[in-house]
């Protein structure tokens, strides 16, 4: 998920701007509609269409076999977002003493950089002192771990964060297939939604 669709997901209550709709002929009368935050699902006269305008997906009421409702937690989030956690204290962990190897080994080699720049000729000092700019330049970025794990933590927070805390699904079974759309958090006005979509199902006559 990019971080515009997850921060959609999210209403303000001082949020006042209008979600995208989707296309509808000037003949459709809209029974219900769910805001989905990137996308708004609407339930028409004729059909269910779930878009922004752009990028829309519809289903005719006839080819709408059933709809289901379910709320759900995501323990592969939850496990997502403990990885990247246990990687981030093992990266603050080995942060300094990583840095302080690399620095004491760069420190070592300067009196053999020195005798050989002494030396005459002291073609090697040129490699050594190459060497000891790499160890100094990986010493930075061992130095630099810390910001990374903290990016990791806050990343493995949020993950933590959207795993326990759930979506309500809603998924659609028609003859072309299934078709699922979600909002963050136990929505009852989306299971409303689709409670209202049953409701207008074509509903087979008796024989006779």
């Amino acid at each position: 998920m990019d971080i515009r669709t997850f921060l959609t997901q999210f209403k303000l209550p001082f949020d006042r701007t209008t979600p995208p709709y989707p296309h509808l002929t000037g003949t459709e009368r809209v029974i219900a509609e769910a805001p989905l935050g990137a996308e708004t699902a609407v339930l028409t006269d004729r059909r269910v269409v779930v878009g922004d305008g752009d990028d829309e997906q519809s289903f005719a009421l006839g080819q709408i076999a059933a709809v289901r409702t379910r709320f759900e937690r995501s323990m592969r989030e939850i496990a997502r977002g403990a990885l990247f956690i246990f990687v981030a204290m093992i990266l603050i962990a080995v942060s300094s003493p990583a840095r302080t190897f690399l620095l004491n080994y760069g420190t070592k080699l300067e009196p053999t950089i020195q005798r050989e720049q002494a030396a005459e000729g002291g073609g090697l000092a040129g490699a050594l002192i190459a060497v000891q700019q790499g160890l100094n330049l990986l010493a930075d970025v061992a130095g630099a771990l810390p910001i990374l794990g903290w990016v990791l933590i806050v990343l493995g927070l949020v993950r933590i964060m959207l795993g326990a805390f759930g979506r309500t699904v809603v998924t659609i079974f028609a003859g072309s297939g299934e078709f699922e759309f979600y909002r963050r958090g136990r929505r009852r006005d989306l299971a409303d939604f689709a409670r209202e979509i049953g409701k207008h199902l074509s509903v087979p006559r008796a024989a006779g």
